[in-house]
C-alpha cells in the first residue's frame, strides 16, 4: 500500500477496451456528487502528443525548465521531465484533492477495481482487487457490479473504509518525495502551521494551507523542499 495515500486512492484496471475509462468517469461523477474533490491519474504506454499550441512548452523543458505549464480556455497542461513513481507524482500534483482515482497501473500497490470484459483472466494478473465491474462474467470471491451500479460500488468502498477521505489531511514531501506520517504528527504539524496563519492579519479562515520550504544549500528543486497541506476544514 502507498502509505501516504492510504484511504485516498483507488485503482481501476483491466485489459484494453474493457471499459476502464467509463468506470473511472462514473466513479468520478459519483464521488464529486458527494461533495468530494477528485484527481485522476492515467497510465499510458505510448508517447504523449501535444497540441501545436502546447508544443512550445516542450521547448521550454528542453531549455532547462523544471516544470512548464500551458494555460488557456479552462485547460491547464503540465509538462515535466521528472521521472516519478505513482505515489510521488500523485502527492506532488494532486495533494489538494480529497481522493485520487487511478486508471491502469495493474501492479501498483493500491486497492483496485478490476474491469472484466468477456473473461475474468484479468484477475490472474492483478493483486489487491477489492471489487469487479463486468458485463458478462460473474467471478466468485469478489463483490461484483455492472457499469450501471457504480453508485452501489462507491457505497461499498466507503462502508468498507477502502476510501476514507480524512477530515484533516497533511501531506509531507521532503526532497520531492512523500513521507508517511502518523495521525498524531499530522495533527501536531497542522496545528502549528495553522496557528501561525491565523495570527496573521487580513487572512480569511483557511480550509487548506500549502507551505513550501527550501533550505539553504539545497540541490535545485530537490534541495530541502518540504510541502504540507492542512485540510481540516472541507
Amino acid at each position: 500500500m502507498l502509505e501516504s495515500l492510504r484511504g485516498r486512492i483507488i485503482g481501476v484496471t483491466g485489459w484494453k477496451d474493457s471499459g476502464k475509462t467509463l468506470v473511472v468517469e462514473r466513479l468520478v461523477r459519483s464521488l464529486t456528487r458527494r461533495g468530494l474533490s477528485v484527481g485522476t491519474v492515467k497510465h499510458i504506454h505510448e508517447a504523449l502528443s501535444l497540441q501545436p499550441a502546447a508544443k512550445d512548452s516542450v521547448k521550454h523543458l528542453d531549455a532547462g525548465a523544471e516544470i512548464a505549464l500551458a494555460l488557456g480556455d479552462g485547460l491547464v497542461a503540465l509538462g515535466t521531465h521528472a521521472v516519478e513513481d505513482l505515489e510521488t507524482a500523485a502527492c506532488r500534483y494532486l495533494s489538494l484533492c480529497d481522493l485520487i482515482v487511478v486508471e491502469g497501473f495493474k501492479h501498483a500497490d493500491i486497492p483496485k477495481i478490476a474491469v472484466a470484459s468477456g473473461s475474468d483472466d484479468i484477475l490472474e494478473e492483478v493483486e489487491n482487487v477489492i471489487a469487479v465491474v463486468c458485463r458478462d462474467t460473474r467471478p466468485d470471491g469478489y463483490p461484483v457490479y455492472t457499469a450501471d451500479e457504480i453508485e452501489q460500488l462507491v457505497t461499498f468502498l466507503f462502508e468498507k473504509e477502502i476510501l476514507k477521505p480524512a477530515g484533516q489531511g497533511v501531506m509531507l514531501l521532503v526532497n520531492g518525495r512523500p513521507v508517511p506520517i502518523n495521525e498524531f504528527v499530522q495533527a501536531s504539524l497542522a496545528g502549528v502551521v495553522r496557528g501561525f496563519i491565523t495570527a496573521l492579519h487580513d487572512i480569511e479562515p483557511p480550509s487548506t494551507i500549502q507551505l513550501s520550504v527550501k533550505l539553504p544549500g539545497g540541490r535545485g528543486q530537490a534541495g530541502g523542499r518540504a510541502d504540507t497541506q492542512d485540510g481540516d476544514v472541507r
